[in-house]
């Protein structure tokens, strides 16, 4: 729960940032439960992974940070972390291995996954 904080710590005090600790809070839960979906319908195993679920919940609060400071509405966060859900699992399950096949890029902590694609 330190992410919502970090993004709000630049924030001028008072509504500010109280938007956007909610709004990283629910970026980050919609993120957490779309990966729910996402993991086993991406993976050719049919089965929830859980570096899926753990990377892209880290990916729903990279990419409310990128936006923290916009005047966004609940909704466009809760949309925001469906977002990062999908391209942090479609990046770790189909554009990794592209990755790796095509131009030998071995990224082999995802970052370019978790902080590059959402």
């Amino acid at each position: 729960m330190f992410w919502p904080s970090f993004n709000a710590a630049i924030a001028s005090p008072g509504s500010h940032q109280h938007r956007i600790v909610i709004n990283t809070v629910l970026c980050l839960a919609s993120c957490c439960l779309t990966t729910f979906l996402w993991s086993p319908l991406l993976r050719y195993e049919s089965k929830f992974y859980m570096v899926d679920i753990q990377n892209a919940s880290i990916a729903g609060g990279v990419a409310m940070g990128a936006s923290a400071d916009m005047m966004l509405n609940p909704w466009a966060a809760i949309l925001i972390g469906c977002a990062a859900s999908f391209l942090s699992v479609f990046g770790y399950t189909r554009v990794q291995h592209f990755l790796e096949k095509k131009i030998k890029l071995y990224d082999t902590c995802g970052i370019h996954n978790l902080h590059g694609m959402p």
